[in-house]
């Protein structure tokens, strides 16, 4: 019933004009005297006429109509499944429809062809940049003199940045090396551990951790990315106290007893680029850091959540939802 509904609204002009001829009709008949039957009968002839013609045309506009919620559903991929127009008007309405499409593909190409050369061009700066981050190392080790801690960790944060960089760049491209498979986390997250131990002795934050027999079905170097990102944050952010690494259930906990997030600020902390209390705190945050464990963590199947208290300290907390997810090909 709501199709015939929206047939009669589209054929509403055709059908005022056949009653308006229908009462002229009738009008020229009582004006001429003619009998009420000559009347009935030619108004049924009408009648049955335009049944005939109605059926017809509601089977062409229903056929239509269908092609048309195809063509919807593929518009951002085609228009060759657009019906071809039954009068003049519709067939220009066509022709603008599919300049528009050619334009927008035209230009959606363009953009995609300028964003792959900007991602061609930041990959191969950031391969070439761990060159001479990888000689400098080099010339440390085998250098005369002490090198400041300092200078080894604005290091270290060269090279985070640049790795970062590199992640960043791999999130949605379609050459990402995702290897998923059951890890015992405990291996991932010392690795993490030992990359950072330097700074957890240099800002004398102790480290509790006693290992896990937790495993989980996951990608190893993205999920260290992870790991690492989220033990610098910590460490960052904590001047004194301890960093804490444990497990409840399928959830890693990453605790520190840092400066905390503000409660205004915990649901946009993995909105790109924002910094919030932290950032003015720290005025060299990016605010793009907990952005990308987000999606990283997304495109693995995890989750990620964050809670805080001001002043007192930060909890990380990553569900694996070991119970949901399979090992792939076995």
């Amino acid at each position: 019933m709501k199709l015939v509904g929206k047939y009669l609204r589209d054929r509403i002009k055709c059908i005022s004009l056949l009653v308006v001829l229908l009462l002229f009709f009738a009008f020229f008949y009582w004006l001429a005297k003619m009998p009420m039957r000559l009347l009935v009968y030619g108004i049924l002839i009408c009648v049955a006429i335009c049944l005939i013609w109605g059926a017809v045309d509601f089977k062409q506009w229903y056929i239509k109509l269908k092609k048309l919620e195809i063509a919807k559903e593929q518009i951002l991929l085609s228009i060759e499944n657009l019906p071809e127009g039954s009068n003049e008007a519709e067939r220009e309405y066509r022709e603008i429809i599919r300049l528009s499409h050619e334009g927008r593909v035209a230009l959606q190409n363009q953009s995609e062809l300028k964003f792959a050369e900007a991602l061609d061009y930041f990959t191969i700066w950031a391969h070439q940049i761990k060159t001479p981050i990888a000689a400098i190392h080099l010339l440390m080790d085998t250098g005369q003199g002490e090198i400041s801690p300092e200078f080894r960790e604005e290091l270290m944060k060269i090279e985070q940045y640049v790795e970062m960089l590199l992640f960043y760049l791999r999130l949605d491209s379609d050459y990402s090396d995702y290897v998923l498979k059951n890890y015992e986390l405990d291996g991932i997250i010392r690795q993490a551990v030992r990359k950072y131990s330097k700074q957890f002795i240099r800002k004398k934050i102790s480290l509790r951790y006693d290992g896990t027999e937790l495993c989980a079905v996951t990608d190893e170097k993205w999920l260290l990315f992870v790991i690492c990102q989220l033990l610098d944050n910590a460490l960052k952010y904590t001047q004194k106290g301890s960093i804490s690494i444990y497990t409840r259930g399928d959830r890693l906990i990453i605790e520190d007893t840092g400066i905390g997030i503000a409660p205004e600020d915990l649901p946009r902390v993995f909105q790109k680029g924002y910094t919030g209390y932290n950032g003015r705190y720290d005025r060299k945050s990016t605010g793009i850091g907990l952005y990308i464990c987000k999606r990283v963590l997304n495109k693995l199947g995890h989750e990620i959540e964050i809670q805080s208290v001001l002043k007192q300290g930060t909890k990380l907390i990553i569900t694996f939802n070991n119970e949901k997810r399979e090992l792939p090909f076995e």
